[in-house]
């Protein structure tokens, strides 16, 4: 397959609500389309959409280096095997340097073409039996009254996780809001937390304290230092998950929290599917749960993190794809076709390709 034309679009989406990040208050998110097409006409998008404060490159780094890419893939043929989702991207790749949240949107872009080739949908390239819906945690912030109100609605719509932000509070007051949360739930679904280092060992185990008899499939990132996580999870009996732990440690130090319960996957801050599926098998023979989540992209984003999700877990895990609700504008025509808490992968790969690009700015030539 030969690619025919390469061009790149620069988003700017509000959200309905600030996102809180370690270096300021985000009212926007920006990012970028890379679109893709291919000698048969078919075309399709990935994004690349560094997240300030987690990612290590910056907007303006990832312009530069997309109108670039853009220019050197114009009439290239891609190499073969590339739809194995080992290591050929990455190889392939390996000359331009490029950062994480490009090689993301390479790489789901152009899976989106390979299975257009075959005529299947981007999920069925996984090696073992895909699924073709993806279960969402449902996620949750703010007051005590706004996060049960949320709950309540999402639990009526069908999700089976739901995901609470915590660490903002005190630890007492957090615990407060995660009992009557689980009160809500009555068992009825799984609940996540997520603290984004926000405690000392202290306050951490203060906290698990609190919520003691509360069912939690797991904490991610509850300490400030993640070298105790473990240590924290045996003393507590609290299952943690790693997060930003990965980001910054990859796949090199990833025996030393062996006895974590998830590892959280998010391919815009690690580089890509390849990565993340290395890193998924890596976890799962640690004993780890790998979870896909995403960092806050467009929807063209989460539905290739949904594909990816259908790659890296045979059972029904639930993916983080619910940023989506963020937004007050999307890149698409349509929402994410989410029922039941679940996404519909053949239907989102269909909207994939529906992007409007009349509200965008196109970058280059």
């Amino acid at each position: 397959m030969r690619i025919v034309r390469a061009e790149t679009y620069l988003y700017d989406l509000p959200l309905m609500r600030p996102l809180v990040l370690p270096n300021g208050i985000c009212t926007s998110r920006a990012g970028l389309l890379l679109r893709f097409e291919n000698d048969s006409g078919a075309f399709a998008f990935g994004d690349a959409a560094p997240l300030p404060g987690f990612s290590r490159e910056n907007i303006d780094e990832t312009i530069r280096q997309a109108l670039m890419l853009a220019r050197a893939l114009e009439g290239a043929e891609l190499p073969p095997r590339l739809e194995l989702v080992t290591d050929h991207f990455e190889r392939w790749l390996l000359p331009f340097e490029l950062v994480a949240s490009l090689k993301f949107a390479v790489q789901s872009a152009l899976l989106q073409l390979l299975a257009g080739e075959h005529d299947i949908p981007a999920f069925a390239l996984a090696p073992h039996p895909h699924r073709s819906t993806i279960p969402v945690n449902g996620l949750l912030w703010g007051t005590q009254e706004t996060v049960l109100e949320r709950a309540g609605e999402l639990l009526r719509a069908g999700y089976s996780t739901l995901k609470l932000k915590v660490g903002r509070e005190t630890p007492q007051e957090d615990a407060q809001t995660v009992r009557a949360l689980a009160a809500l739930c009555g068992g009825r679904c799984a609940l996540r937390l997520d603290a984004n280092r926000a405690w000392d060992l202290p306050g951490a185990m203060a906290f698990a304290q609190a919520i003691e008899g509360c069912a939690i499939e797991y904490v991610e990132e509850p300490l400030q230092d993640p070298a105790a996580l473990v240590e924290f999870a045996g003393r507590t009996g609290l299952p943690v998950a790693l997060d930003e732990t990965i980001v910054e440690h990859g796949e090199w130090d990833l025996e030393k929290w062996r006895g974590a319960a998830a590892a959280v996957l998010k391919p815009t801050l690690l580089g890509g599917f390849e990565i993340a599926m290395y890193l998924a098998r890596k976890a799962t023979n640690l004993g780890m749960t790998p979870v896909v989540s995403s960092s806050f992209e467009s929807s063209v984003g989460l539905i290739a993190l949904g594909n990816l999700a259908a790659f890296v877990n045979a059972g029904d895990v639930a993916a983080g794809l619910d940023t989506w609700n963020w937004f007050s504008r999307d890149v698409l025509d349509a929402p994410l076709p989410i029922k039941g808490g679940r996404l519909q992968l053949e239907r989102a790969n269909a909207l994939a390709r529906r992007v409007d690009t009349s509200g965008l700015q196109r970058l280059g030539p």
